[in-house]
């Protein structure tokens, strides 16, 4: 069970590893939520979800393929996606898909951090304006065609306006900070479903509209 020594420990290695991304080129992307599962938090005495952030070089558009790299395991996860606008407001949501490389150091939670929570790439769907996001049984994703996950109510999802209040104030203890235009993706809403090459995903967030994407 981690103590807040280990937590901040890890999170400082990790947030040095994104302002070297950023000086050696990497454009600013945004943030996610890790470990949403509360029954994990639970086991690992946590009272809230970690926090990551966003490769902006590993942001996949949905009109090319996700390429899956020989000797990696990969799975992907399906996630609303928030953009903040001026002064900390929405001013956009996205269905998403995030590709998480379990190849990654993680064999403590403390390497699980500190390498950013097995985070891979990014993929945004279709942009729309702030709406009311009532729960429901979506979203529902499909593998060529077959159903191959639908909303795990055991799985956490902060509200936008909660998760944009945790993730500012996360950043704050170790000296970064929200800004405008950063994406955040809020947890995983569905288990995670391993990927292989000619994969078709697809997926269906009611509200928020769909997001398809095929792995090369």
């Amino acid at each position: 069970m981690p103590d807040q020594a280990v937590v901040d420990r890890a999170m400082r290695a990790q947030l040095e590893r994104f302002r070297q991304a950023l000086a050696r080129g990497t454009p600013r992307l945004g943030w996610k939520i890790g470990i949403n599962d509360p029954k994990m938090l639970e086991r690992l005495g946590l009272d809230a979800p970690v926090v990551g952030w966003l490769a902006g070089d590993r942001a996949v558009p949905t009109d090319q393929p996700y390429t899956l790299v020989s000797g990696t395991r990969v799975s992907l996860e399906a996630e609303v996606a928030i953009r903040l606008g001026g002064g900390g407001a929405i001013d956009a949501l996205a269905p998403s898909f995030e590709f998480v490389d379990y190849n990654l150091p993680g064999s403590s939670f403390e390497g699980i951090v500190e390498h950013d929570i097995f985070h891979d790439a990014v993929a945004f769907g279709r942009r729309s304006l702030p709406l009311e996001l009532v729960p429901g049984d979506w979203p529902i994703v499909t593998r060529n065609g077959k159903e191959a996950a639908r909303r795990d109510p055991g799985l956490l999802m902060l509200p936008p306006a909660e998760a944009i209040k945790h993730v500012a104030s996360t950043l704050s203890r170790y000296g970064e900070c929200l800004e405008t235009g950063d994406w955040l993706i809020l947890g995983s809403l569905i288990k995670p479903i391993p990927v292989r090459p000619g994969d078709r995903i697809e997926a269906d967030f009611g509200p928020l509209g769909q997001i398809a994407i095929s792995i090369g």
